[in-house]
């Protein structure tokens, strides 16, 4: 049963949703954490929703009738209506992990400055197969960069301060659409956000009654006019970029195919990134952070200039990026293992005090090419790693950490066998009899 002030306040709304929310419903009520209400907005459907939502008996759940006024409407009456300190949102036909709640809750007591926090997050297909996954960066400051590119955080995956939205507006009922990512700027314009790195909800794809599913198109256009705001706001001269900013982010972030023109592209980046490290959405990140937000945007650069002929771009971009890094040996693309494996073990060996990033590149490289099926390259990844003389413990750390502790632990008990086979002689002798 929920308190009198929750903690949490699970925010919900449907239309037309009988057969996804129960599901949807049922992950809410199994959460590992208790201590929540969940405010259901059935905004006027037409369909079994009201029976079903009748139909549950749990003291925690409020069901509130509308008349069909939209989805903004109906978030920001379940804002007004939230008694909890946070409010978690889940839309009716997605599902939370039964820890969701606890984590999110925990991120917030130990950083009590943070206004939202996000999980990663898995969209399945109606078979129930895994067609994507998120993967966000690990700092707020990055979030929000990321966020002047494309709505990277899934709406249903999100828990917020009520308090902070509340002196931001709530939902702004102006919008029809894309009113999550307008929130998510506004947000990370005035306090920090922060993320768990796990996905800790799923979204499903599949059902017609999707918001995303049923109306793409004009959702597309009020999400390009929030972007084009939030890059009014920290440059207006770039407002009039705001499509070769998305076909740049779709390329950086999304997969996405290379800019016509790359060198331009380049020098749109070098703009935004220039305005975002003055605007308020960097205003409590430090140096080292803002500088490695710009190292995967160089890797892709470099890998793309390389595929074009032009190496020396190349190869000024892995510099970039190295000198960005976070102290992690660089994926390279499969098609440029070979270039990108000696560029980058240049560069590592002019850096100073770059010895161990050095050995964990070589690393790193060998199972690229082991996996490629390539042993050749292997062995001379292994080779140059060798050389570096660091320890075998060492070794095996790296192991367990880049090749998975399942394999690791296959291997280290095979090790260990024939260990005791060797330094014991009646071991020995009972394996030849």
């Amino acid at each position: 049963m929920a308190s009198a002030t929750p903690v949490i306040t699970a925010l919900m709304c449907v239309y037309n949703g009988a057969q996804v929310i129960p599901a949807s419903i049922a992950s809410i009520l199994n959460q590992s954490f208790g201590d929540f209400e969940l405010i259901i907005i059935d905004d006027g459907s037409t369909d079994e929703t009201p029976e079903v939502l009748a139909s549950y008996r749990d003291s925690r759940i409020t069901v509130v009738r509308q008349e069909h006024c939209g989805v903004t409407a109906a978030l920001q009456h379940g804002l007004e209506r939230a008694r909890g300190t946070f409010v978690a949102r889940l839309d009716a036909d997605d599902m939370a992990s039964p820890d969701r709640f606890k984590q999110q809750v925990e991120f917030f007591r130990h950083h009590p400055e943070t206004a939202l926090v996000a999980t990663d997050a898995v969209g399945e297909d109606q078979d129930g197969n895994v067609v994507w996954e998120t993967d966000l960066p690990d700092e707020g400051v990055a979030i929000a960069w990321r966020l002047l590119w494309y709505n990277c955080i899934v709406h249903s995956s999100v828990m917020f301060r009520a308090a902070c939205v509340r002196e931001l507006g709530g939902y702004h009922r102006s919008l029809p659409y894309a009113q999550d990512y307008d929130l998510w700027l506004r947000i990370a314009a005035h306090f920090p956000i922060g993320i768990v790195k796990a996905p800790l909800v799923t979204y499903r794809v599949h059902h017609p009654s999707s918001i995303t599913i049923c109306h793409k198109n004009e959702q597309f256009e009020w999400l390009c006019h929030v972007q084009e705001e939030a890059i009014s706001q920290i440059n207006p001269h770039l407002r009039k970029r705001a499509s070769d900013i998305r076909v740049l982010g779709a390329f950086l972030y999304l997969n996405g195919t290379p800019p016509p023109r790359l060198a331009e592209a380049d020098e749109l980046l070098h703009r935004l990134y220039t305005a975002f490290c003055a605007s308020p959405f960097a205003r409590s990140a430090t140096s080292s952070s803002l500088q490695r937000i710009m190292r995967e945007p160089y890797l892709r650069f470099a890998w793309e200039y390389f595929r074009q002929g032009h190496s020396a771009e190349g190869e000024r971009c892995i510099h970039n990026a190295l000198a960005r890094g976070n102290g992690t040996p660089i994926i390279i693309p499969e098609d440029q293992l070979e270039r990108g494996y000696d560029v980058v073990c240049r560069e590592l060996t002019r850096k100073k005090d770059a010895s161990l990033l050095l050995y964990q590149q070589h690393c790193t490289s060998a199972w690229q090419y082991f996996n490629r099926g390539s042993m050749r390259g292997f062995r001379h990844c292994l080779r140059r790693a060798w050389r570096l003389k660091w320890s075998v413990s060492l070794a095996l750390m790296w192991l367990l950490s880049f090749v998975g502790k399942q394999f690791f632990d296959e291997i280290n008990d095979i090790l260990q066998q024939l260990s005791r086979l060797i330094t014991s002689p009646r071991s020995l002798e009972g394996a030849r009899q």
